[in-house]
């Protein structure tokens, strides 16, 4: 990953003493606030998260390590006993009946009829395994999971043509957007 020009995904920036910024390098499963350059424990960690009404967190797909870091970071938050949904890019909004039908399946027995019902390799395309962890623990918390991705065809129309070219057909599945330059959207 790389986070502001940065290529190792150990050495970071963050703001260290007196609010200077600056860089430290991290260790496996060491949590950093970035705001203030303190490290964090899981008790910490799940009442910043529980602070929160939305939390964002990117990884690379199909990367274990990292998925076993949303697997956590799910975990965390549902301790902290706010309502809870995850939200996930795996998946196109037209297969959510279908995860609101499976998910609440037992897993792992249920994984597989989980695997074949949201048509996981058609939608996703990637190895299952490296996201069995972030599942396992969605339904573990029985919390629900949004499917938010496009439709494919209306991605690949969005790369071909741009917003403003789609076909009306297309078009009318975009949600309503204000495009215009320093709107910050």
């Amino acid at each position: 990953p790389v986070s502001r020009g940065h290529s190792d995904p150990y050495r970071l920036p963050a703001t260290v003493t007196h609010g200077r910024p600056g860089e430290r390098t991290l260790r496996v499963g060491e949590i950093i606030d970035t705001k203030t350059g303190r490290r964090l424990d899981e008790a910490a960690l799940t009442a910043l998260l529980g602070r929160y009404d939305v939390i964002h967190v990117g990884e690379v797909h199909g990367s274990r390590p990292h998925q076993l870091w949303l697997a956590k970071i799910v975990a965390l938050a549902a301790k902290a006993k706010r309502p809870l949904a995850v939200g996930v890019e795996w998946f196109p909004r037209s297969v959510q009946p279908t995860l609101d039908k499976l998910l609440p399946l037992r897993l792992p027995a249920g994984e597989r009829a989980f695997v074949e019902g949201v048509g996981w390799y058609r939608n996703w395309g990637h190895d299952y395994r490296p996201y069995r962890p972030i599942i396992r623990t969605i339904a573990k918390h029985r919390l629900p999971m949004i499917a938010l991705n496009a439709p494919r065809k209306l991605a690949k129309a969005v790369a071909r043509h741009g917003v403003d070219r789609l076909p009306p057909a297309l078009a009318k599945l975009l949600p309503p957007m204000d495009l215009r330059r320093g709107t910050g959207h």
